[in-house]
């Protein structure tokens, strides 16, 4: 490729195409491989990019360079989409007023193009890309092409770089995280366990329908068998019993999850802190318990 364009050809003597050798070293280090076959590209291209390979593929051995910056600019549309979908790409220019003005300031015959690439077949958002990549092959100079990639490749390196930190912070929290998960998991545990035991016998006596008189409750409690009542009944003090028992286990749970590291905290450091530890420890229970409450329930 580099033997193609650096040919001393007069074409590529014009002081216009100096940069060509740079765009060729940008493209190189953005991964952008450079290939020449015929094979790959339809009749009516001179060259194709394809996004699955990160290629340029000339139909020509010896391509123009406006061939070369038109597709250096596909590349460009590809590369602003590494970092969010690598499968499609976007154009180069925010889409509408200002993609128009750098059209229109390009100087290409919009409608002509548009009218070319309809004809041979390609959808709405390839044209858009295609049209942007005729202005700016036409538009600007190679190093002026290579200045862009370079200052994607830069985006993208700190788009990567703070997904990185945002994942060890991640890591970092990962146990907390857990911990939390698991106390809620715990929570929510217990209280479905002690719905199990009691099978709706509060819902199924009537005794938390909210708003009921005990008329209605009892013109419900008509309409049950004599036995079902008989049972209820009796079952009455096991299910107040069976309730308080939940409540003094999720209370241990609680206090022992909650209470009792800041607790131990306060007691360690009470020495060292002149007593300024259980400020800190009441601090620290209560984010803590804000944050266990606004973890995502699983």
């Amino acid at each position: 490729m580099k033997r193609s364009l650096n040919n001393k050809d007069s074409k590529y003597e014009d002081s216009r195409y100096e940069g060509v050798e740079y765009l060729l070293k940008t493209l190189d280090k953005a991964g952008i491989s450079i290939d020449f076959d015929e094979k790959q590209c339809s009749s009516h291209e001179e060259g194709v990019y394809l996004l699955d390979e990160r290629k340029i593929i000339f139909a020509e051995d010896k391509p123009s360079v406006h061939v070369l910056k038109l597709l250096s600019w596909n590349a460009l549309q590809h590369c602003k989409m590494w970092t969010y979908d690598d499968t499609t790409s976007r154009t180069f220019y925010p889409w509408k007023k200002e993609f128009e003005d750098f059209i229109n300031a390009s100087g290409i015959d919009a409608n002509k193009f548009t009218e070319t690439y309809k004809e041979s077949g390609l959808d709405p958002s390839r044209i858009i890309l295609s049209l942007e990549a005729e202005a700016a092959a036409t538009f600007y100079l190679p190093e002026q092409i290579s200045d862009f990639f370079n200052q994607c490749l830069k985006e993208n390196k700190l788009s990567n770089e703070v997904d990185i930190n945002k994942k060890a912070k991640r890591l970092k929290l990962f146990p907390l995280e857990f911990i939390a998960d698991c106390i809620n998991w715990i929570g929510e545990a217990l209280w479905r366990g002690y719905l199990f035991l009691t099978r709706g016998y509060w819902g199924r006596t009537g005794l938390t329908t909210k708003g009921s008189s005990f008329n209605e409750w009892f013109s419900y409690t008509r309409k049950r068998s004599e036995k079902a009542i008989i049972l209820d009944i009796l079952s009455f003090p096991f299910m107040v019993a069976l309730y308080f028992g939940y409540l003094v286990l999720a209370f241990i749970f609680y206090a022992y999850v909650f209470i009792y590291p800041f607790q131990q905290f306060a007691l360690v450091f009470a020495n060292m802190t002149r007593g300024v530890s259980g400020g800190i420890a009441i601090v620290g229970m209560v984010a803590w318990i804000n944050y266990v409450l606004k973890r995502p329930k699983k």
